[in-house]
């Protein structure tokens, strides 16, 4: 059960903390993503009043038979607590009066976490997953109509997004839906040998062609004849793969190494990066010309701070062992910043399918986290996290939650109640 934190004002998630989806065609909608009774997760909240016995119902016990009111003034959306008992928490300050609501915020109400959410684009709604995409966020409903847009256009794609967003899991969704023959040929650019190697590796060579040329070898690219060649860390490529790779796409030819003649290929080339490498934006060492080839279509994978309705999901997709999930450990889950993003949510996933193994519930401790400077319950930009401020004090709670600028009740929230050691 959670312990509410006392009156304050509630925090926006900065722009490097959460960057905000926009709110075209209207305001955030409230995805309900923990509730006591799993029954009501996913369950969308429309603006009035929330409570046991309001105009809108959960089985809350630790909600107030009328304990929140969620309004719209154009397209802002609103929410005001209602004299609750247990209070309302806003990006884990419990708030005072009514408060704007910004998409990707975390609202609590009683034990049940609500996030608002851009409303899904009419042209991105209703498309059911066969993509192995999890999530039904705005940002991913966007995503899916974009993959099905483009799965099918012959034209290069590059997949654009931070570390650990799955843009590998994104190209294969093209490849998967584009009908092609041929086969999946994922590449990862760092390995490519410059100068000499890298004409052999792209497009392979011919037994005797040079030292140490034993057997012939079809190469990269004509492996993936008729299919799709995905190009992992463009921006690692070198320069001489550059310049053969730009002559392929152009003149659809390629001739291996010790070849006697140019052969055809038909390689849907797709590649992904963390950032763009043309343009306004030039990469060290990467050919504009080739940027532009490549770049002839984007699609663009949100960071996972951008898409926090999905976070709940994603933790239970990598982890298929877990007791239930504490309220706390459920709050610390969607505040978090993740700028390790999905890669860094599966590690705790993992981590906590262990350490949780015969416990009743998932604890926060179990999750094992890093310090996390931005994490959105944990205190304002620029102060330090919870963990850093129980070092700082030598575990005295009372301390370290004022230098955190927290209240006490989250610092006990943080440690899952757990008993553990340090002064109160």
């Amino acid at each position: 059960m959670l312990t509410p934190p006392p009156p304050g004002s509630a925090r926006t998630l900065t722009r490097d903390e959460s960057p905000e989806a926009p709110t075209e065609g209207g305001p955030p909608r409230l995805v309900v993503v923990f509730a006591p009774s799993s029954g009501d997760v996913g369950r969308e909240v429309s603006p009035g009043e929330l409570g046991r016995e309001a105009e809108q119902t959960l089985p809350d016990a630790r909600m107030s038979r009328r304990h929140v009111r969620f309004s719209v003034d154009g397209r802002q959306l609103f929410v005001t607590d209602l004299n609750s008992k247990n209070g309302t928490v806003v990006n884990g300050r419990r708030i005072a009066g009514p408060t704007a609501l910004s998409a990707n915020d975390v609202v609590r109400v009683g034990d049940t976490l609500l996030v608002a959410d851009p409303p899904i684009p009419s042209a991105a709604n209703g498309l059911g997953d066969d993509l192995k995409l999890v999530g039904q966020s705005s940002a991913m409903a966007e995503l899916r109509a974009a993959v099905r847009q483009y799965a099918r256009d012959r034209n290069p794609v590059v997949i654009l997004g931070p570390t650990g967003t799955g843009k590998e899991l994104v190209a294969s969704a093209l490849h998967n839906l584009s009908g092609r023959s041929g086969p999946w040929v994922p590449v990862n650019c760092a390995t490519i040998a410059p100068r000499d190697l890298a004409s052999s590796m792209l497009f392979g060579h011919e037994r005797g062609a040079f030292t140490g040329a034993s057997e012939r070898r079809q190469g990269f690219v004509r492996e993936a004849d008729r299919g799709t060649l995905f190009l992992d860390e463009l921006g690692e490529l070198p320069l001489d793969a550059q310049a053969l790779l730009l002559r392929a796409l152009q003149e659809r030819k390629v001739r291996s190494v010790g070849g006697q003649r140019d052969e055809q290929v038909d390689v849907r080339v797709l590649g992904a990066t963390h950032a763009a490498l043309g343009g306004d934006s030039p990469g060290v060492g990467f050919r504009e010309d080739l940027w532009y080839r490549l770049a002839t279509l984007q699609i663009n994978v949100p960071p996972l701070s951008a898409r926090r309705v999905d976070i709940l999901a994603l933790f239970a997709h990598f982890a298929h062992d877990l007791p239930p999930l504490d309220p706390a450990t459920a709050e610390v889950l969607c505040g978090r910043a993740w700028s390790g993003n999905v890669r860094e949510l599966q590690g705790a996933a993992l981590r906590a399918e262990i350490h949780s193994r015969g416990g009743p519930r998932v604890l926060p401790e179990h999750l094992a986290l890093p310090p996390d400077r931005t994490t959105s319950a944990e205190g304002g930009v620029g102060r330090p996290t919870i963990d850093e401020a129980l070092r700082q004090t030598g575990g005295n709670r009372a301390q370290a939650a004022k230098l955190a600028g927290v209240d006490r009740s989250t610092v006990y929230r943080h440690l899952g109640r757990s008993g553990s050691a340090g002064e109160a």
